[in-house]
Protein backbone atom coordinates (compact mmCIF):
# COMPACT_ATOMS: atom_id res chain seq x y z
CA UNK A 1 0.00 0.00 0.00
CA UNK A 2 1.32 3.56 -0.80
CA UNK A 3 -0.17 5.27 1.96
CA UNK A 4 2.10 4.59 4.58
CA UNK A 5 5.25 6.00 2.01
CA UNK A 6 2.81 8.96 1.54
CA UNK A 7 2.77 9.62 5.40
CA UNK A 8 6.36 8.56 6.04
CA UNK A 9 7.39 11.47 2.67
CA UNK A 10 5.30 14.23 4.42
CA UNK A 11 6.92 13.47 7.63
CA UNK A 12 10.27 13.97 5.85
CA UNK A 13 8.96 17.54 4.71
CA UNK A 14 8.73 18.76 8.26
CA UNK A 15 11.64 20.84 8.18
CA UNK A 16 9.84 23.19 5.16
CA UNK A 17 7.61 25.40 6.15
CA UNK A 18 3.85 24.20 6.49
CA UNK A 19 2.75 25.51 2.96
CA UNK A 20 5.54 23.82 1.52
CA UNK A 21 4.35 20.67 2.45
CA UNK A 22 0.83 21.17 1.99
CA UNK A 23 1.34 22.45 -1.65
CA UNK A 24 3.85 19.21 -2.09
CA UNK A 25 1.60 16.47 -0.92
CA UNK A 26 -1.43 17.58 -1.69
CA UNK A 27 0.35 17.66 -5.61
CA UNK A 28 1.50 14.39 -4.95
CA UNK A 29 -1.62 12.61 -3.67
CA UNK A 30 -3.47 14.34 -6.50
CA UNK A 31 -1.31 12.44 -9.22
CA UNK A 32 -1.26 9.30 -7.27
CA UNK A 33 -4.90 8.78 -6.99
CA UNK A 34 -5.32 10.65 -10.54
CA UNK A 35 -2.94 8.00 -12.06
CA UNK A 36 -4.53 4.64 -10.01
CA UNK A 37 -1.82 4.12 -7.99
CA UNK A 38 -2.02 1.94 -5.40
CA UNK A 39 1.60 0.45 -4.35
CA UNK A 40 4.98 1.71 -5.26
CA UNK A 41 5.59 -0.92 -7.96
CA UNK A 42 2.59 0.89 -10.00
CA UNK A 43 4.15 4.13 -10.48
CA UNK A 44 5.04 4.66 -14.14
CA UNK A 45 6.35 7.95 -15.09
CA UNK A 46 4.88 8.13 -18.27
CA UNK A 47 1.44 7.36 -16.98
CA UNK A 48 2.11 10.59 -14.65
CA UNK A 49 3.04 12.62 -17.66
CA UNK A 50 -0.02 11.06 -19.53
CA UNK A 51 -2.23 12.18 -16.63
CA UNK A 52 -0.72 15.63 -15.81
CA UNK A 53 -1.15 16.44 -19.97
CA UNK A 54 -4.73 15.95 -19.43
CA UNK A 55 -5.41 18.00 -15.81
CA UNK A 56 -3.37 20.70 -17.62
CA UNK A 57 -5.76 20.71 -20.94
CA UNK A 58 -9.11 20.47 -18.28
CA UNK A 59 -8.33 23.13 -15.64
CA UNK A 60 -6.59 25.31 -17.87
CA UNK A 61 -3.58 24.05 -15.82
CA UNK A 62 0.06 26.67 -16.47
CA UNK A 63 3.48 24.99 -18.00
CA UNK A 64 4.85 26.28 -14.30
CA UNK A 65 2.43 24.57 -12.47
CA UNK A 66 2.80 21.43 -14.44
CA UNK A 67 6.15 21.85 -13.68
CA UNK A 68 5.85 22.22 -10.30
CA UNK A 69 3.15 18.77 -9.71
CA UNK A 70 6.49 16.93 -11.91
CA UNK A 71 8.76 18.44 -9.45
CA UNK A 72 6.89 17.45 -6.16
CA UNK A 73 5.98 13.88 -7.52
CA UNK A 74 9.96 13.33 -8.72
CA UNK A 75 11.06 14.78 -5.19
CA UNK A 76 8.55 11.56 -3.63
CA UNK A 77 10.20 9.24 -6.45
CA UNK A 78 13.62 10.38 -5.50
CA UNK A 79 13.04 10.09 -1.60
CA UNK A 80 11.81 5.91 -1.77
CA UNK A 81 15.04 5.67 -3.90
CA UNK A 82 17.38 7.49 -1.31
CA UNK A 83 15.18 5.51 1.59
CA UNK A 84 15.32 2.28 0.02
CA UNK A 85 11.71 1.81 0.15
Amino acid sequence: ELEPQLQAFEESLTDNTGKHVTLTMSRVRKIVTGCGFSRLADIDGEAVRTYLRQVRKAENMGHRTYNHYLQAFDSFCNWCVSTRR
